[in-house]
């Protein structure tokens, strides 16, 4: 039982890990991507 209560804490672990991750890797990739596009609608 102990061995799977440990499993469960790291698997939870490493989803909010996972998510926190994402986000952090979200919103510059926005970012990028807007001042991408939007120096492609200038230069047409």
């Amino acid at each position: 039982m102990h061995a799977l209560i440990a499993q469960l804490l790291a698997m939870t672990a490493a989803v909010i890990a996972g998510v926190l991750v994402a986000e952090r890797i979200e919103t510059p990739v926005r970012s990028l991507a807007s001042r991408i596009s939007e120096g492609r609608g200038r230069r047409r």
